[in-house]
């Protein structure tokens, strides 16, 4: 195990090039539900931005993502066509070239985030910002839904997540266990 600062974070994962397989996790404020302060009810959320989420998933780093795509459809039978590319509010970080697992913000330029596949939740775990659980299905009238990635055409959609540097705690690549210093 080895302990790491962000900034040698984002120095490792702009030397990786190629897809590998992952497991990172996080610790964040679910962005989502920090919009919701009332859900369609009118029911007041009693955790509005005092909630902090922990989860662990399974990912492949360093991946094209319309490639990906393209690859699902020919898989699933189906023309590529059935694809609708959209436009993204990051773009990938390339070194000399080739696709790192980084991105950044179009309009915060120096704001990186790692760009993942997501292939497994393996945990999700919600807390107050004081340590209190809570109970997930607490939470869930006050989350929008999920993207249904309606635009790839896809059975088994491809999905893409970013996940904050800030918010990385750890991060196990290539057999070794990364703990990211706070």
């Amino acid at each position: 195990m080895q302990v790491i600062t962000q900034k040698q974070l984002v120095e490792m994962l702009y030397g990786m090039v190629g897809a590998k397989m992952a497991t990172v996790i996080t610790e964040t404020e679910p962005s989502d539900h920090r919009k919701n302060a009332i859900d369609k009810s009118g029911a007041v959320n009693p955790y509005y931005k005092r909630t902090l989420k922990t989860q662990r998933n399974n990912v492949t780093l360093g991946f094209h993502y319309d490639e990906g795509v393209l690859r699902r459809l020919a898989k699933e039978g189906k023309d590529a066509e059935a694809f609708t590319a959209g436009t993204s509010w990051h773009e990938p970080v390339k070194n000399a070239g080739r696709m790192t697992p980084l991105c950044e913000h179009k309009t915060h330029k120096g704001e990186y985030y790692l760009r993942v596949m997501l292939n497994d939740t393996l945990s999700t775990d919600y807390r107050t910002t004081d340590g209190d659980p809570i109970d997930a299905a607490e939470l869930a009238p006050f989350m929008p839904p999920k993207n249904g990635y309606h635009n790839q055409g896809l059975d088994k959609p491809l999905i893409i997540t970013t996940y904050k540097v800030s918010g990385i705690r750890a991060l196990t690549v290539n057999g070794t266990d990364y703990i990211v210093a706070q």
